[in-house]
Parts: C-alpha cells; structure tokens; sequence
C-alpha cells in the first residue's frame, strides 16, 4: 500500500528512472504539490514564453491534480498523460478527472 510522503529526498523513490529521456539541463525540485509554486520552474516558463503544461507524475490525487488547477488558473493549456499518471486515491481521482475535463484539462 502507498502512502503520502512516500517521494522523500535522498531515497530510491526519488530516483529518475534509467527508462526517462532527459532532453535538457533543467531540473527542478518539488516540495509542494503544486509545481508551479516553484519560483525558478515559473521564471524559465515566463522566459520562454510557455503556455502550454503536459503533466505526469506519481499521485494524480494530490500533486499531479494541484499543479494542473493552478495552471488552470494560471491561463496555461493543459494536458494530462494518463498513461504517465499514478493514484494514491483512486476514487479522489476519478471526481478530480471530470473536474479538471471540465475545465479545460485534455488527458491524453
């Protein structure tokens, strides 16, 4: 069983996977749900005139949905790789996929 708090720095959770494509020298760290509260992440998307997020990650109850409604709020296009996309709570997740559709959010 899964629980929160599971992705701790410094542990093999954390670990990009020997699977990933790395395609740039951009690394960002999280440390709340929300990615977009990451002021360096914000600052490169502002420089770089980005207005379109395709989103992936481990919990889309938690970390994966916030970041997806901030940039919402934000103005930013958004999509959802739901093939990329864990659920700690899959129930949580399912009413938050007909929210996020309804806003906008494409799952692709």
């Amino acid at each position: 069983k899964l629980i929160a708090g599971c992705l701790i720095k410094g542990t093999e959770g954390v670990k990009l996977s020997k699977d990933l494509k790395i395609v740039s020298d951009y690394y960002f760290e999280k440390t709340k749900a929300n990615a977009l509260s990451n002021r360096k992440l914000c600052k490169l998307i502002d420089e770089k005139k980005i207005d379109k997020l395709v989103l992936c990650g481990f919990d889309e109850s938690a970390c994966v949905s916030a970041t997806a409604k901030s940039a919402i709020l934000e103005h930013f296009k958004v999509n959802i790789i739901k093939n990329s996309v864990g659920t700690i709570n899959e129930k949580k997740s399912k009413k938050l996929r007909v929210h996020l559709k309804n806003s906008g959010v494409k799952y692709i």
